[in-house]
């Protein structure tokens, strides 16, 4: 079974030679990181890139928690980066 560009492997995904946990969001979504980094065109804020379940790219932040959550669930610009269906 593969997913996300990737092999699963009991609860990770294999890309390369790397083994990714999935890990779940504040609001449910799981994702798994790959080493990328990105910067918000919007409010300057620094994320990782993670990749859903579905394969869609998503900005995670970390709160000041330590919980992981969407970028857009945070970003007083996320409108501007929603496509129109």
């Amino acid at each position: 079974m593969s997913g996300a560009g990737g092999i699963v492997i009991g609860g990770g995904v294999a890309v390369g030679d790397k083994i990714m946990e999935w890990i779940t969001l504040e609001g449910g979504a799981e994702v798994f990181f790959n080493d990328q980094h990105g910067k918000c065109k919007s409010c300057g804020v620094d994320f990782l890139w993670g990749i859903t379940r579905n394969s869609k790219w998503i900005p995670v932040v970390q709160d000041e928690n330590g919980k992981f959550l969407s970028h857009f669930a945070n970003c007083p610009g996320a409108g501007k980066h929603r496509s129109v269906k």
